[in-house]
């Protein structure tokens, strides 16, 4: 199974044949199986998806599609946008999901499906389909569809909900089109859109998502900081890295506790097991660089071993232990730990005593042969004069990050880089 989200390029698709529609077209709802209940397509095709679009001014379509004749399904996409117009008026703005469905012994089988954003504001429709596709990811998978046709035919109803509903709060959270506030300015933030715990990647059971969310709950609630664990299949959609990824699904959500937006989030993409924790807010305080070590350290054997729920819950457990500490003024950093403040005082002691030696013995041993020269020539090697040049070469990014330190911390290592974007972080594998 196959879940893809893309900007919508217009090349030329003269090469490709066009689809031929059949009989079961509702308007701005295609239905290639003729299996789905046509009343129920008829009312979201001709009814309710028309006024949608006609209200934000933005076509929202749906294609069920049983063959991809030869395509791949993003080329199959944008053939289907281009050569059937598709888009709302002279922007031809648009948001097309395409499912590929066949039929099986009991009704329909899922194969793969495509959410594809075109039109004038295509970059800004872009982040719509990536609210649509983490709403819909619960139903666009093939064990979603492996009941009967009934069975099936509540699914699709599930989708349509989900697609339609997105929509519609995108739009009633955000004037159409306007880019999205800068994290700088939270008092424009409106509130999270995301559960505290959001499984797109489907590792979890119902039972232990909703254990893990009532316990995120609690501790958010407890100490007013909002903590977070998403998973999806591919960050990739969201970023170049798991990091910038992690801080995309932040900001696009509008995640955080209150208008300050605090909080920690956890995500985990399973694609090629990757991790990053992101903090902001008073998150940057509570949960330090030293302090995100030490939480991944809870978390990451569990994580290791596919101990999903396991994993998670210790991430939380540590997580409200870290921010009982920082709410009473003691934020979990390198000054907090005595044991590394007298190592530290040991070590120090032990490195000047020995550099200390090793100078005084080195400088005993070559004035042992030290004698007076009286030509200079005696001073040059026998190639001629020789020159030792060193370059010291630093590699640097344009990112500049700032140090917040610990009201209990005296030394220069601990407290939290935060980015100029108000981020903190962390990120590896598991």
């Amino acid at each position: 199974m196959k879940r893809r989200i893309a900007l919508c390029v217009m090349p030329m698709m003269s090469m490709f044949c066009t689809p031929v529609l059949a009989a079961s077209n509702y308007d701005l709802l295609y239905d290639a199986t003729e299996l789905l209940d046509s009343d129920y397509c008829e009312k979201v095709g001709e009814e309710k998806l028309p006024a949608l679009s006609k209200k934000y001014e933005t076509q929202m379509r749906v294609d069920i599609v049983r063959d991809l004749e030869g395509n791949s399904i993003d080329e199959y996409a944008q053939i289907f946008y281009e050569q059937y117009e598709y888009g709302y008026g002279d922007t031809k703005d648009g948001i097309l999901l395409m499912l590929y469905l066949t039929e099986d012994d009991t009704g329909l089988a899922f194969e793969e499906y495509y959410l594809l954003s075109g039109g004038t504001h295509v970059d800004e429709l872009y982040n719509l389909a990536l609210r649509m596709d983490s709403n819909m990811n619960a139903w666009l998978n093939a064990d979603a569809w492996s009941g009967t046709i009934d069975d099936d035919n509540i699914v699709f109803e599930e989708i349509m909900q989900a697609y339609m509903d997105t929509a519609e709060a995108y739009f009633a959270n955000a004037q159409p089109y306007a880019s999205a506030p800068a994290v700088t300015s939270q008092e424009a933030y409106a509130d999270p859109e995301l559960d505290l715990v959001s499984d797109s990647a489907a590792i979890l059971t119902q039972a232990e998502a909703a254990a893990l969310e009532e316990k995120a709950q609690k501790i958010s609630e407890t100490y007013k900081c909002n903590v977070y664990i998403v998973t999806v299949d591919d960050y990739s959609v969201y970023g170049n890295s798991v990091y910038e990824a992690a801080k995309t699904i932040y900001q696009t959500y509008h995640l955080g506790y209150g208008t300050e937006k605090d909080g920690i989030m956890l995500l985990l993409s399973m694609n090629d097991r990757d991790y990053s924790l992101v903090a902001f807010g008073y998150g940057n305080t509570a949960f330090t660089d030293y302090g995100k070590d030490k939480l991944e350290e809870e978390f990451l054997d569990d994580l290791g071993d596919n101990e999903w729920a396991e994993g998670f819950s210790d991430y939380l457990d540590k997580s409200a232990e870290m921010l009982k500490s920082a709410r009473a003024g003691k934020p979990l950093d390198v000054g907090s730990n005595p044991m590394i403040q007298i190592l530290g005082i040991v070590f120090n002691l032990i490195l000047g005593a020995g550099v200390a030696f090793f100078a005084s013995f080195l400088l005993k041993s070559t004035m042992n042969s030290v004698h007076e020269q009286e030509e200079a020539q005696a001073y040059v090697t026998e190639g001629g004069v020789s020159f030792t040049r060193r370059d010291d070469r630093y590699l640097y990014s344009n990112e500049r990050r700032e140090r917040i330190q610990s009201d209990n911390n005296n030394s220069s290592s601990g407290g939290t880089s935060v980015d100029n974007d108000g981020f903190s972080g962390s990120s590896g594998k598991f």
